[in-house]
C-alpha cells in the first residue's frame, strides 16, 4: 500500500497511489482511467465544519472489504502482486483500509514526520499478522506505531491456488508535513 500523508497545524491531507484504495469522491478526467477515491477526516479540524481529505488518488475504495470490491477493483489490486493467478487473492484488511489509514494518519499528525515509511507485514494462512519489518522510516516512533497498527489488524487470508496461504503484504507511506 502506498500512502502519501501531508499534515499541517490544523489539517491532515493524505495523497495515495496504488497499491491504495479510497472512498468515492474524486472526478475522472479521462473516461478510460480508473476512478479515483479519497478518504476524509472523521472529524473536521478545529475552525471548520468541512472534513479535509486525508487520503486521495486511490484506485479502489477504502471503505470496502475485499468481497465488496467489484471484479475490476479486485483485478486492479491483484495486479500489484507478482504471479497472482486466477484462483489467487492477496491478503486484505477484514474491515477495509479506512481504519488503517485513519490510524496511521493520526500517528503522523502527532509526530509531524516527513519522509518515507516502508513496512513488510507477514500474514499467516489464518489472516493474522505474525511479523512486521520496518525497512525505512522518517521517525522511529512513527514507524513502530504504524507497525503496531498493522499488527493489530485482522486480514482476509491470502488465497493461493484456491486455498488459504501465508503471504507478505507491503505498506509504503510517503508523509509530507505542511505548515
Amino acid at each position: 500500500w502506498r500512502l502519501r500523508v501531508a499534515t499541517g497545524a490544523r489539517s491532515i491531507a493524505v495523497m495515495a497511489a496504488l497499491l491504495t484504495a479510497a472512498l468515492p469522491g474524486a472526478s475522472r478526467a479521462d473516461p478510460d482511467e480508473a476512478p479515483s477515491y479519497s478518504l476524509r477526516q472523521a472529524t473536521p479540524s478545529t475552525g471548520t465544519n468541512i472534513p479535509k481529505n486525508i487520503v486521495s488518488n486511490g484506485t479502489i475504495p477504502y471503505n470496502k472489504t475485499y468481497a465488496e470490491l467489484t471484479p475490476e477493483q479486485q483485478d486492479r489490486l491483484k495486479s500489484q502482486y507478482e504471479g497472482m493467478g486466477v484462483r489467487d487473492e492477496p491478503p486484505f484488511p477484514v474491515r477495509g483500509l479506512a481504519p488503517l489509514y485513519r490510524a496511521v494518519a493520526d500517528g503522523q499528525q502527532r509526530r509531524l514526520a516527513s519522509g518515507e515509511l516502508s513496512i513488510l507485514l507477514d500474514i499467516d494462512a489464518n489472516g493474522d499478522p505474525v511479523a512486521a519489518s520496518i525497512y525505512q522510516t522518517p521517525d522511529d516512533e512513527l514507524g513502530r506505531y504504524a507497525a503496531a497498527v498493522l499488527m493489530r489488524e485482522k486480514f482476509k487470508p491470502a488465497i493461493c491456488d484456491g486455498r488459504s496461504c501465508a503471504m507478505n503484504d507491503r505498506f509504503e507511506f510517503h508523509f509530507v508535513t505542511r505548515w
